[in-house]
């Protein structure tokens, strides 16, 4: 009797270590306000307003797209060098952007990373900002 108690207790032990091995813990899917905030945390312009459209979840890649508009969004250009100064005069100064903008999230053991983020012919790669 305690020999069949005792191999129930390791068979049940057993198969619940495999179900928990076999479960898919990317099941934590990225909501539009968890998108929002990181996102106007990267903006962190005040003066600029920012909604999300739209959160897509990609569970087969581990991450999740987010479409969003922005508006009045300040980015600094760099200032050009001599050879594309010659063409295209110095650079420098700051555009103002209104438009859809596309953000890649990432999912990792520790939760929700903001990856990339393109909006109109500028893109940011490897940001790294952790989902709060």
């Amino acid at each position: 009797m305690k020999k069949r108690l005792w191999i129930g207790i390791v068979l049940a032990f057993i198969l619940l270590s495999f179900a928990v091995i076999a479960t898919d813990h990317n099941d934590e899917k990225l909501s539009r306000s968890q998108a929002t905030r990181d996102l106007r945390s990267w903006m962190e312009q005040p003066d600029a307003t920012f909604r999300v459209i739209g959160v897509q979840q990609m569970p087969q890649l581990g991450g999740a797209n987010v479409d969003f508009y922005m508006k009045n969004f300040r980015i600094g250009l760099p200032k050009n060098d001599a050879i594309t100064a010659y063409a295209l005069g110095p650079g420098g100064g700051t555009k103002i952007w209104t438009g859809n903008g596309h953000a890649i999230f990432k999912h990792y053991n520790k939760g929700w990373v903001l990856n990339e983020i393109s909006i109109g012919r500028w893109s940011w790669n490897d940001i790294g900002a952790d989902v709060k």
